[in-house]
């Protein structure tokens, strides 16, 4: 609570700071304040402390808006992707209103560029930590919890999975994101026999031909994923919460 009371604390100060003889950015954004609220009062908060910080007078503000989704149209899914260290569920769409340009004297609003504008939509529905910033860049950064399945709205067997995706590649993209995929749609705790491994070469030994055809047999050293049978709990019984591993069976697996 005290970090968030000097939160509060700086933006007053910033309001009062705003000592410019000419109508700036943040005054006009100060004005409209009470015509819009994202109904989360920390958001709100966060989105006028840009907006309160953008003391220019006729550039294109670089503050965050507040954008209420019945300004976007035509929203399509376009899949569950990496966003940084985060896997996101991304969107497209078109926003009605376009970017703010600079501010028009005579119409006493925004002017606006690109209506209608084609635009990607992240869908974030992780728990927020806090926000800090880059002290270099002074860009703001917003700490979410990246152990939440959008879907599932817990740590489940796709997050188990996600966060071992930087440990290994095939080498090869297509197949990377064909295992990927089939990884990240086993969500519930008894589905994991439907995912795909890659497994190491070096992981298998006394390999040796079949008689017939081009087929190969071996031993696997770590054996399969152990195999859930409780499809009501959220809690995997298969996933070794000390070691963050997998628990598996059948080493040296014929």
């Amino acid at each position: 609570m005290d970090s968030f009371n000097s939160f509060i604390k700086s933006v007053k100060e910033l309001i009062k700071s705003c000592d410019c003889d000419y109508e700036c950015n943040a005054k006009r954004f100060k004005q409209n304040f009470k015509n819009w609220t994202s109904e989360n009062y920390y958001l709100d908060k966060f989105i006028q402390d840009t907006q309160l910080s953008d003391h220019n007078y006729n550039f294109r503000p670089q503050a965050l808006e507040w954008i209420t989704y019945d300004r976007l149209y035509n929203i399509k899914y376009t899949g569950h992707r990496k966003y940084g260290e985060n896997w996101v569920d991304a969107y497209r769409a078109n926003w009605i209103d376009g970017c703010i340009y600079r501010w028009d004297n005579n119409s006493q609003n925004w002017e606006r560029n690109d209506q209608n504008l084609f635009v990607t939509l992240i869908a974030v529905s992780h728990k927020v930590y806090g926000i800090t910033q880059n002290p270099e860049t002074k860009d703001y950064v917003i700490i979410l919890d990246n152990d939440i399945c959008l879907e599932c709205e817990y740590t489940c067997n796709a997050i188990h999975f996600r966060r071992n995706f930087e440990n290994w590649t095939s080498g090869n993209n297509d197949i990377d994101e064909f295992v990927k995929n089939t990884q990240l749609s086993v969500h519930k705790v008894n589905e994991t026999s439907y995912a795909i491994e890659w497994i190491p070469y070096d992981r298998l030994y006394d390999i040796y031909n079949e008689e017939f055809g081009k087929m190969r047999r071996g031993n696997w050293i770590d054996g399969h994923i152990s195999i859930s049978e409780n499809s009501s709990s959220k809690l995997s019984d298969n996933w070794d919460n000390n070691n963050q591993n997998w628990k598996r069976e059948n080493q040296n697996m014929f």
